[in-house]
């Protein structure tokens, strides 16, 4: 049981490390929708503009890996530096004042994609580690609502700065932040190696057993597939939101990134209220009503109709983020702080696998399916892994 003393330094430490969060996420939500945009300015082509997002989840397969060194090694030092990499990787854009190629906005991508295994990796070992377990979940709430929150203006920043300034000017600004959250997780009070690291088996072992884990936990196996199908449902609702915005509704594709601050507003509300919504239903009650609540927005989202398209996204940010918060908060309490690392990874593997896909997909036929096809499609698949949600026992919560 943790003490008064333990909690109050946990605090002190989760505060540094919701701070580092804010600019990480505020650089990271500036960015890739930016660079997404740049390949459609470019290319002209929508599919070829959704594949930076099929070339950031695609490193997903790299995820155990990365999940595996931060459980053997300092998760505080492994993200400061991560946090520096990226910026300089973010910063090789600032010398290109003219873009005519789309490999380096391409190479970026994967690389600050791979990058961010590390990155979340990482803050989920932290959490464990600094809170005690009645704690994790307002903690998980709070980070959540950061990084949905930084939805409701950042997008729209980066794309202001992007018409104003152009590709250089955002990248400069993305690398300023990574920097600033770098300084700050630099002054993280955490025990140098996580715990019971100097116990363990060879890498190989460490690597597979994030993957027995999973298996191991069949409750949580479930959630991560139904996670899977809900979100790689998800990939190719991105995609069919750059045809509602551009066709549906007769607007810019910049709008996009107002549909994205809209969402924003639903994540941080419900974010914020993360420790009470666990607290009444359970992480798996806030899971399946998430579902609900995404698969009737997504839906929605087939009306092209003003009012109605900006409500659905308002319900979708409610949706995503409760879905969400449960799902981490499962899988935080089913394993010790020395697994979240590797758990967290292969579990967030498999489920942007399946974004990745959905994208792809998206992205191929994004041109003759009608996005009102694509969201009718993908909003039932999601009502249907809340219906398979429906009948798991209550019991089940962390069973092996």
């Amino acid at each position: 049981m943790p003490t008064q003393r333990s909690v109050r330094l946990g605090g002190k430490a989760f505060a540094r490390l919701r701070t580092a969060w804010l600019f990480s996420n505020f650089a990271d939500s500036c960015l890739v929708l930016v660079l997404a945009l740049a390949v459609r300015d470019v290319t002209g082509s929508d599919a070829s503009a959704a594949l930076v997002f099929f070339a950031q989840a695609g490193t997903a397969l790299f995820a155990p890996i990365a999940g595996t060194i931060v459980d053997r090694h300092s998760r505080m030092r492994i993200l400061t530096t991560v946090h520096m990499v990226a910026a300089i990787t973010v910063a090789c854009l600032i010398f290109r004042s003219s873009v005519t190629s789309v490999w380096p906005i391409y190479t970026v991508a994967v690389i600050y994609g791979l990058l961010s295994r590390f990155i979340y990796a990482s803050v989920s070992g932290l959490v464990k580690e600094l809170l005690p377990e009645e704690m994790v979940a307002g903690g998980v709430g709070q980070l959540t609502a950061i990084d949905q929150g930084m939805m409701i203006f950042a997008p729209a920043a980066g794309v202001l700065v992007f018409k104003i300034a152009g590709i250089p000017t955002v990248a400069a600004l993305t690398a300023v932040l990574l920097l600033v959250s770098a300084a700050i997780l630099s002054s993280l009070p955490v025990s140098p190696r996580p715990a019971a690291a100097t116990e363990r088996a060879s890498w190989l072992g460490d690597f597979i057993s994030g993957f027995r884990e999973l298996t191991t936990i069949k409750s949580l196996m479930l959630l991560t597939l139904v996670s899977a199908l809900s979100l790689g449902s998800a990939g190719i609702a991105n995609v069919a939101t750059i045809q509602l915005v551009t066709t549906g509704l007769g607007r810019e594709a910049y709008w996009i990134g107002l549909l994205t601050s809209v969402q924003g507003f639903g994540s941080v509300a419900t974010g914020l209220l993360a420790g009470r919504i666990i607290g009444a239903m359970g992480p798996l009650g806030a899971v399946k009503w998430g579902l609900l609540t995404f698969g009737l927005a997504l839906g929605a989202l087939s009306v092209p109709l003003l009012p109605v398209v900006v409500t659905a996204e308002l319900m979708s940010g409610v949706g995503v983020t409760m879905f969400m918060v449960g799902m981490t908060v499962y899988r935080q309490l089913s394993a010790g702080s020395d697994m979240q690392g590797r758990l967290s990874s292969v579990t967030g593997m498999v489920i942007s696998l399946a974004v990745a896909i959905g994208t792809l997909l998206g992205a191929s036929v994004i041109n003759v399916v009608s996005f009102k096809v694509l969201f009718a499609v993908v909003a039932a698949v999601v009502l249907a892994c809340f219906g398979l949600l429906s009948v798991v026992p209550k019991g089940t919560s962390t069973e092996k």
